[in-house]
């Protein structure tokens, strides 16, 4: 944020064991792994023996989890397929602008740190406007609702290929809080909002 430099911690992969239970799926057990960053040999090294991130990283936390009513199977599958059309809309402005916008209800709203941008006409031009080498990446998406109405949290980072020498470069990070709605054309955004991360300044 700023002046103050993104970190990507080295990745790796979690081994899970899941039930299901009366209140739902529960982990049984979840193994994490540290990825390999040399010649494959020996047994996978542990995530513990990675650095640590940041603790006081800052993000809204995730409500107490309560006993809701939860999504049809199709309505999930529908609403993941929205969040991931976004991303390919916005990265090329399609259709001049016009794709992204029609993601959203004739007066969607998509909330960034330096606009509100309301309406299919405002959403076409801000793609518009925004259109250069990128590629929005998309995780972690958190559906809840029923009927005709959801909420969604999902993380994203974009990177950016504005280098000349094609080196692409992590631009920023943090959290899409959606609302979505089913309308006659499929579920489309009511209201985006992007919430930048904050990392600790490094000395």
């Amino acid at each position: 944020d700023g002046d103050v430099p993104t970190t990507v911690y080295l990745g790796g992969y979690y081994e899970d064991v899941y039930q299901k239970t009366d209140a739902g799926w529960r982990f049984e057990e979840r193994r994490s792994f540290g990825a390999r960053t040399g010649p494959a040999s020996g047994p996978a090294t542990d995530a513990g023996t990675q650095p640590a991130p940041p603790a006081n990283l800052s993000s809204p936390q995730l409500p107490a989890e309560q006993p809701r009513a939860t999504l049809a199977a199709v309505e999930r599958s529908a609403i993941h397929q929205l969040v991931a059309r976004y991303s390919y809309a916005m990265d090329d402005a399609t259709e001049n602008g016009d794709r992204l916008a029609r993601l959203f209800l004739p007066d969607g709203v998509l909330v960034v740190p330096d606009a509100t941008v309301a309406g299919r006409a405002a959403l076409a031009g801000f793609a518009r406007e925004r259109r250069t080498r990128m590629a929005t990446l998309v995780t972690n998406v958190f559906l809840e609702g029923d009927g005709d109405r959801a909420t969604g949290r999902v993380y994203v980072l974009e990177v950016r290929g504005d280098d000349p020498d094609g080196v692409g470069t992590l631009s920023t990070g943090g959290l899409f809080l959606d609302r979505y709605q089913r309308t006659a054309e499929g579920w489309r955004f009511a209201r985006r909002a992007f919430t930048r991360s904050r990392l600790p300044a490094t000395r």
